[in-house]
Parts: structure tokens; C-alpha cells; sequence
């Protein structure tokens, strides 16, 4: 049963009212009345065939509306406040700015879905278009010592080459919308596709490392590659870096490290397409010869 609502203006009396929209129960019939400034729901006293009659006169009201659904409206009404149900045909109140469609469509054919007509809603829907993560895990996390590991050359720069099992794809709507993988295994790197000026975002590495010999160390770093404006100019890449273990505790072991680095998207990375927007990709360096194994990355992104 689709949503879909009668709306009587400058009601007079506690009815009964005449509405239009099918019922299966007495029970799914709402009324919601207009005071000028909010939507509040309405006590029903009786539903007779296609009328209903309030528990009281809404003559201070400039409009009612009597919907097919009660529980989605009381629902709507976040903790039972009042003033937060916006649907379709509100631009006829210029206050209500917000317009919404059918309250019951999950298809992302209107304008807000269900969970985007409660203040709640909406707060929680503009978070999931700011906030946004993409991560993976390896074979590490089958615990079969199924997971390949790398060689690493000492004192160079290697590319994370992992054996990804599961990944997570909880972007921003907008990083969605510009690029639909956000990491290309073929050559390791993360777009910034979506991302304007101003956002930032942090790159969380689980790794373990065997070196070959003691009193060694092992960095961890984002090379970036800039957009297609900046590397027109002249400006191709640059990178952050860190330290991510020291290895003083003996050789042929391995060393689990945690390593979180943080980064700004400026005018340099950002863009609207994979074409156009910049991308990093994650690199090792040991001081020693030694053997990597990627246990998983994760990219948090705040918009």
C-alpha cells in the first residue's frame, strides 16, 4: 500500500472529514495537523468507511492532512516530537522548505527516503554524504597461512601488494558518484574522485615485517599523485611519511605494526572524476632486506 494523504484546508470542527486514500485497518489512518509552523499529530476519535472524526476541533489549524499509514508518521516523529514530518506538497507552506515524496519509497526515486523524514533523518543523511570509509582485509584473517607476503629490498620504496579477501565500501555518496572502485588493484592506488577543497582524511595500515637482520627500522608513506590541474603545472607528486616500526628484538621475526597517517585534500587532489582528481597509494620501506605481509588498510574520509 503506497503513502498518500488528503489535505483539507482551514478545517472547521472535529469533523468527520473525508479522505481519499485506502485503508487495511482503522489503525493505519493519521491525521496530521498545520498550525502555521509545524506538523503535529492529531488524536482520531473514530474511522467510518472513507471519514474520520478527531478527539477535538481544529479550528486553529490551517490545514490537515489524513493519511493511509499511521506508523510511518509516528515514526517520523522523532521521540514523539513534534514538527519534523515534511512530505511531498509542502511547498504550498513556503516555511516547510524541504519537500519530500513518498515516505515508503527505499528506492532513491525521491528526493529523501524514509529515514530522511525526521530532523534525525536528515542530520544522518547529510553525515553519510560527509563522512565516508573504504577498507580491506587479507588473507591474514583466514588464519590458514594462506596470506602471501612481499620481498623488500633495503632502503626502497615497495608498493603494498596484498591478497584481499573481504573489502568494505562505505563511501560518502559523492566519492560513489564520481568513481564506482575507489581502489584499483592492478596498480595500488586509492582515487580522491569526489573530494573537494578542505577535506581531509587518515589512512590506517596493518602490516607485519620480518627483517633479516636486528637493529633495523621500517617506514611507512602515502605518495600521492596530483590532480590533472596541478600536474599540468608542473607538480606530479609528493608524499607523507612515517615511521612505522622499529626492530631491535632480533632478525627473522616478525613485528606487527598499527600505523595511522593523516592527510589534507587541497586544490591539488581534489576532483570530480577519476580522470581528473588525485590518488595515493600506500609504499614500504625497510632499512634492510626483509619480508612484508599486509594484514589490511583502511581509508577514513571526512568530506
Amino acid at each position: 500500500m503506497s503513502f498518500s494523504y488528503t489535505q483539507i484546508d482551514n478545517p472547521t470542527g472535529s469533523g468527520p472529514f473525508t479522505f481519499t486514500p485506502s485503508y487495511t485497518d482503522a489503525s493505519d489512518v493519521a491525521v496530521m495537523g498545520y498550525d502555521g509552523k509545524v506538523w503535529s499529530e492529531l488524536k482520531v476519535a473514530a474511522v467510518d468507511a472513507q471519514t474520520v472524526t478527531l478527539a477535538s476541533a481544529v479550528d486553529t489549524y490551517l490545514a490537515i492532512r489524513i493519511s493511509n499509514i499511521a506508523d510511518k508518521i509516528v515514526s517520523a516523529n522523532t521521540n514523539r516530537s513534534e514538527g519534523n514530518v515534511i512530505t511531498k506538497g509542502d511547498e504550498y507552506h513556503e516555511k516547510l522548505e524541504v519537500q519530500v515524496e513518498d515516505p515508503q519509497d527505499r528506492t532513491g526515486a525521491s528526493p529523501m527516503t524514509a529515514q530522511g523524514v525526521t530532523l534525525g533523518g536528515i542530520s544522518k543523511g547529510v553525515q553519510e554524504d560527509v563522512q565516508g570509509y573504504y577498507g580491506y582485509v587479507t588473507d591474514y584473517y583466514k588464519f590458514d597461512g594462506s596470506n602471501t607476503t612481499q620481498e623488500l629490498s633495503a632502503d626502497t620504496w615497495t608498493d603494498l601488494a596484498p591478497a584481499i579477501d573481504l573489502t568494505f565500501d562505505g563511501r560518502a555518496q559523492s566519492q560513489i558518484n564520481a568513481a564506482s572502485e575507489i581502489y584499483d588493484p592492478a596498480t595500488g592506488f586509492f582515487t580522491l574522485a569526489g573530494l573537494e577543497d578542505g577535506s581531509f582524511g587518515f589512512v590506517r595500515t596493518l602490516v607485519r615485517i620480518d627483517p633479516e637482520i636486528d637493529e633495523s627500522t621500517a617506514s611507512i608513506r602515502i605518495l600521492f599523485e596530483t590532480n590533472e590541474a596541478t600536474t599540468a603545472s608542473g607538480l606530479t607528486s609528493f608524499n607523507t611519511e612515517a615511521q612505522a616500526v622499529v626492530m631491535t628484538q632480533g632478525a627473522d621475526r616478525f613485528y606487527s605494526d598499527e600505523n595511522v597517517i593523516t592527510f589534507f585534500v587541497g586544490d591539488t587532489l581534489s576532483g570530480t572524476t577519476a580522470a581528473n582528481a588525485g590518488r595515493f597509494k600506500v609504499q614500504v620501506n625497510s632499512s634492510v632486506e626483509s619480508t612484508l605481509e599486509v594484514l589490511g588498510v583502511t581509508l577514513y574520509i571526512n568530506k
